[in-house]
């Protein structure tokens, strides 16, 4: 069972600072992104870290786009 309070909580939450982690981090060590986020001591139940997984990889998505940008940007600049 999911509760919608708490998920709303953590995201709202994470979605307050720069999210620095990829998408195989994020799908294959969500306890790590949690335990970055000082929240890894909430029981959450594996459809809840199935959503924050789902809610969390566009996320991810788009640092890995903003990284690939910023290292394009540092070799226009290099050539």
């Amino acid at each position: 069972m999911i509760d919608n309070v708490k998920m709303y909580k953590i995201i709202q939450y994470i979605k307050q600072t720069e999210f620095e982690f990829e998408v195989p981090e994020v799908l294959e060590d969500l306890d790590s992104v949690l335990a970055y986020y000082n929240l890894m001591d909430i029981d959450l139940t594996e459809d809840e870290k199935t959503l924050l997984m789902i809610e969390l990889t566009p996320l991810a998505e788009q640092f890995e786009f903003s990284e690939v940008a910023h290292l394009a940007l540092q070799e226009e600049m290099i050539v």
